[in-house]
């Protein structure tokens, strides 16, 4: 049996062997190439590895360079292959006002892995016991264009909202697109939803991304029936070290003023900078009801890690600055 690559549409990938290769993204999705390129002899010869994050130009993966878009023609190759998942929309366009077309020139093979079931059960073990989802108005923040988990809130008979700013390719317009209502592209800051209608707000891992968290925790308010209950993860580590490249940690992205930073990730998928603790005060402040709140990883800081952290963490304690990730339940 093949293995799974999460992170990589392998369906898409019909490439001649020996192909010299240009990847986009520096992320899960090129390490998932790499992979693929080793165990199924596909036999790709990478020439480089372009991101639009310049922090990480000059830096390898796997012995590859990794370049700055303005830097492919100094590389020989007969394809890009855009491994990214979450800017992959972005970097298409930005491909074609380079003067590159999919598929002649690029094929866009990043994708988010199906999280479905685990996000549900997140959802359930945020729930109180045996939650009834039937005909409840449920909505779902951020899909990805992954579309399990809302197969499994239709199969409980609840009535089911999805939006995104992308539609992600949707992998191969699944069925379940005709049985709830998708949006895109859509803003989590002004979603063109009513107010108090849904039952019951989730998303995983997308809080993250928005450029003005409280307009999000106030739109997922206004959203809410009273008596509704909002689910949300949010991923605070820097993304950048989920990835095998050296030299980045959990909080990397804190030695960064907050225009610093807004420079740096604003290039690519935004992310933001706040703490756990952090969004527990933003969803009190826009008037939410805290239910429950967690945070799921704590990592070490050195004395030497908090030295290079920008003065806007000077206030937190190293126990709130050790904080990683967080589980945020909710209600109105």
């Amino acid at each position: 049996m093949m293995k799974e690559y999460h992170w990589i549409n392998t369906k898409d990938l019909n490439l001649p062997s020996g192909q010299k290769i240009i990847l986009f993204g520096a992320g899960k999705g090129s390490e998932d190439f790499f992979s693929f390129n080793k165990n199924t002899g596909l036999k790709s010869h990478v020439t480089a590895i372009i991101d639009n994050d310049k922090s990480m130009w000059g830096n390898t993966l796997f012995n590859v360079p990794i370049i700055c878009p303005a830097d492919l023609s100094k590389f020989k190759w007969d394809k890009i292959i855009v491994t990214s998942v979450s800017g992959r929309e972005p970097i298409a366009a930005q491909l074609n006002e380079m003067g590159f077309s999919n598929p002649e020139d690029y094929l866009l093979i990043g994708k988010f892995p199906s999280n479905g079931q685990k996000n549900f059960s997140i959802l359930c073990e945020s729930l109180p016991e045996n939650y009834c989802f039937s005909n409840k108005a449920c909505l779902h923040i951020g899909p990805g264009g992954n579309f399990d988990f809302e197969t499994i809130l239709f199969q409980r008979q609840a009535h089911v909202t999805a939006i995104d700013k992308y539609d992600f390719g949707m992998d191969g317009k699944p069925e379940i697109l005709q049985k709830i209502n998708f949006l895109f592209p859509a803003d989590i800051e002004a979603m063109p939803l009513e107010e108090n209608s849904f039952d019951l707000v989730a998303s995983f891992a997308v809080l993250e991304h928005t450029r003005c968290p409280e307009k999000a925790l106030s739109e997922i308010n206004r959203v809410l029936k009273p008596g509704g209950i909002a689910v949300q993860t949010i991923v605070t580590r820097d993304h950048r070290s989920f990835s095998s490249l050296n030299g980045y940690t959990p909080f990397s992205y804190r030695k960064y003023s907050d225009s610093e930073w807004d420079f740096i990730s604003g290039q690519k998928f935004y992310q933001n900078r706040l703490m756990p603790c952090q969004w527990l005060d933003l969803a009190r402040k826009t008037g939410l009801g805290i239910l429950r709140y967690e945070t799921l990883s704590k990592e070490t800081i050195t004395p030497e890690m908090k030295n290079d952290f920008h003065v806007d963490f000077d206030n937190f304690t190293i126990d709130k600055l050790e904080e990683v990730d967080c589980l945020l339940v909710a209600s109105k």
